[in-house]
């Protein structure tokens, strides 16, 4: 009876352990991804390439005088450095009924021209003028903007309507599509350094949990052996 309810400690006692391990990798990611729980997180994909869709209809719709401004993160989840070579917008006008505005027509040209635009990477601003301009801007960089292996860095993009824009610029909302194509510093290709994420076992924590088992069972054996008693 000794033996069995010393098993039972020990099998208890090791589902303990590994359950904590599984949750300390849980409230450790958890914390990880809550520390910007504001800010959107985009990941480069094995290409380089990242892209986004900012300011919708859950923004509410543009006035004369009205600001705007959007914070996100690049991640690199790649080994290697990564430099900026090129930004590329594009602008969707839809009005109060839904209906999307020709980019041909001239209230989305003049809705472009009435817009002011802030764009900031990595601390550094990168754009500060029309919209108008902005979209006709061939943003082409040559590594002004890096980001380091298994890092990110902060984005920003602002926009503001002039006071005196027409009232027929009104009630309409934009949304901006923000893309972004990275190369590693020497060249290469990202494909066979980027890693998997969202695993549900990090793998130090399996390493971890091995050496427990392995103690935990080399103290059972020694626990288990039998005494070995002189008979001469």
């Amino acid at each position: 009876m000794k033996k069995n309810a010393f098993k039972q400690r020990i099998v208890k006692f090791i589902l303990i352990l590994f359950i904590f391990s599984l949750n300390t990798s849980y409230f450790a990611k958890a914390e990880s991804s809550n520390s910007t729980t504001d800010k959107k997180i985009i990941s480069l994909n094995e290409q380089g390439e990242a892209s986004t869709s900012l300011f919708n209809e859950n923004d509410g719709l543009w006035a004369p005088g009205i600001e705007k401004d959007k914070s996100f993160y690049l991640q690199n989840n790649s080994t290697d450095n990564c430099t900026l070579n090129k930004i590329n917008f594009k602008i969707s006008l839809i009005d109060a009924e839904g209906n999307i505005i020709n980019s041909s027509s001239d209230i989305y040209k003049n809705f472009n021209n009435v817009m002011n635009a802030t764009l900031e990477c990595n601390g550094k601003t990168l754009f500060n003028g029309k919209l108008s301009d902005l979209l006709n801007t061939d943003m082409n960089f040559k590594n002004d903007i890096t980001i380091n292996g298994k890092n990110k860095i902060k984005t920003y993009l602002k926009l503001s309507m002039n006071t005196d824009a027409d009232s027929s610029l009104q009630n309409l909302v934009g949304i901006i599509d923000i893309s972004f194509v990275f190369t590693s510093l020497d060249g290469s290709s990202l494909v066979n350094s980027l890693v998997k994420t969202g695993s549900i076992i990090d793998t130090k924590v399996l390493i971890i949990s091995g050496i427990i088992f392995i103690a935990i069972g080399s103290f059972v054996v020694i626990r288990r052996k039998p005494l070995i008693t002189d008979k001469s």
